[in-house]
């Protein structure tokens, strides 16, 4: 439930779980049922990616449901379901209760239409809500973080994201480990340019974890601009604090409208926007907070960026926002 499928930014999870269920119901011809937030626009998404397979799709009078017939003739579905609560976004107070919610709605489908895999993303709700159901049998636990939940209780079967993750689940577990997935991209997506306008980039969450006070310092040293592109989260003390201490000082402008603006642009004339800024700060080298992006907003970012920084502070399974920027790469 922390954001909708697909995320509108931040989300990597939420987009890797967006481009199985599509490349699976598009390539595969499977009848996926996605559980998430009411505002999810999963179906108009999958319409618009089939459009561009030259699929042929069908969507239902509810709007809930599309149908693909894939390249060889099969059909394969995805269906919406949700309990009608919009995302709640991460560190909310309510976000717990909502996931609880959406998985029993799971279960009791489950019960009317059994399906033939469960493929959950929320270890903690495998081991709360899943397996005391007695759907551990049929559920495949994607991991996405360093931690197991419950693990001691329950041995479920776990789809990790990298090797080294899968190594050190293993070392600490004893985890049983189905498989190791890496996440991959869509062709439609991303592209790689030709230049660049001269600047760092960094974009993640504001937590200490990833790093933005030591992309500051970084840029600061080599005397490089940095646009920062991330997600404050006022509803957690932490991360308010994290970001009011460490990083709020040294932000010479913030700018939502940034990335729109230079969309479009050459490399050069970002530069000059950039210099412009510069001069009207009194930084040679001036720290933009672009704040939370889209997946357009990233092609620019990425795409004019001359490096993208990624100094994180715990050990990542694997970071979306490496392959996402390597696809973007000038060459």
């Amino acid at each position: 439930m922390r954001q909708p499928y697909p995320p509108l930014d931040y989300g990597g999870t939420q987009r890797s779980m967006v481009q199985m269920t599509i490349y699976q119901a598009a390539i595969c011809a499977h009848e996926i049922t996605l559980y998430g937030p009411a505002e999810s626009t999963i179906i108009n998404y999958s319409a618009e990616f089939a459009k561009k397979l030259g699929l042929d799709i069908a969507i239902n009078q509810k709007g809930d449901t599309i149908k693909i017939k894939n390249a060889d003739g099969r059909i394969g579905s995805i269906t919406l379901r949700t309990t009608g609560h919009n995302a709640t976004g991460y560190g909310n107070l309510d976000e717990k209760k909502l996931n609880e919610q959406l998985f029993e709605l799971l279960v009791e489908d489950e019960k009317k239409s059994p399906y033939d895999i469960i493929h959950s993303h929320f270890k903690d709700h495998t081991v709360m809500t899943l397996i005391p159901a007695g759907l551990g049998y049929k559920t495949l636990t994607h991991n996405h973080n360093v931690r197991l939940f419950g693990y001691e209780q329950y041995k479920y079967p776990v789809i990790c994201i990298s090797y080294s993750q899968a190594r050190n689940l293993k070392k600490r577990y004893g985890a049983l480990v189905y498989e190791v997935i890496h996440h991959g991209l869509d062709p439609f997506t991303y592209y790689a340019t030709t230049d660049h306008a001269g600047y760092l980039t960094w974009i993640g969450r504001f937590v200490r974890d990833k790093g933005a006070d030591v992309a500051i310092k970084i840029a600061r040293k080599v005397k490089k601009p940095l646009i920062l592109a991330g997600t404050i989260y006022s509803s957690n003390n932490i991360s308010k604090e994290y970001f009011d201490n460490e990083i709020k000082p040294f932000i010479n402008i913030s700018d939502p409208s940034f990335l729109d603006r230079i969309f479009g642009m050459t490399p050069d004339q970002i530069k000059q926007e950039i210099e412009q800024i510069a001069g009207r700060t009194g930084a040679s080298a001036p720290v933009i907070l672009a704040g939370p992006v889209n997946e357009i907003q990233k092609q620019t970012l990425f795409g004019n960026a001359m490096g993208t920084l990624f100094p994180v502070k715990w050990q990542e399974p694997f970071g979306r926002v490496m392959i996402e920027s390597m696809a973007c790469a000038h060459q």
